[in-house]
């Protein structure tokens, strides 16, 4: 049996590399460094980080950190007319997100692979000047 990259999701991790690629284009846009290994390498950084911490915020929405703002807002009710608790709730979203195991590891892999690649830019740079 063979490991594929993408079985979490070919979708994913296109979306997840073209992100990368249209953060590190406006970084040097903003600051007009085309030419600047440097540029390349905070552009990438930036990249990386970003996936990261969108991988970090979809585990805690996974656990169930935001279950609150969920009931909050969209809360239903029982056919008696009983308006649900947030123990039920939270429990019905536990529920629903136990099939949905895994979705957030391409913006992981995608978003190290971009931190490597900026600490990688990093030494050439360093090593050159």
């Amino acid at each position: 049996m063979t490991k594929n990259i993408f079985k979490y999701g070919w979708k994913r991790m296109v979306i997840a590399l073209a992100y990368g690629i249209i953060i590190m284009i406006i970084y040097n846009l903003l600051n007009k460094g085309w030419s600047n290994v440097i540029a390349y390498s905070n552009g990438s950084f930036i990249a990386g980080f970003t996936l990261v911490c969108i991988w970090g915020l979809n585990l805690v929405s996974k656990a169930g950190g935001f279950d609150i703002f969920g009931y909050m807002f969209g809360a239903k009710k029982d056919p008696t007319g009983r308006k649900e608790t947030l123990y039920d709730y939270s429990e019905r979203k536990k529920v629903s997100r136990s099939s949905k195991k895994y979705t957030s590891i391409p913006f992981l892999l995608i978003g190290i692979i971009y931190i490597i690649i900026s600490f990688a830019l990093l030494l050439i740079f360093e090593s050159v000047a």
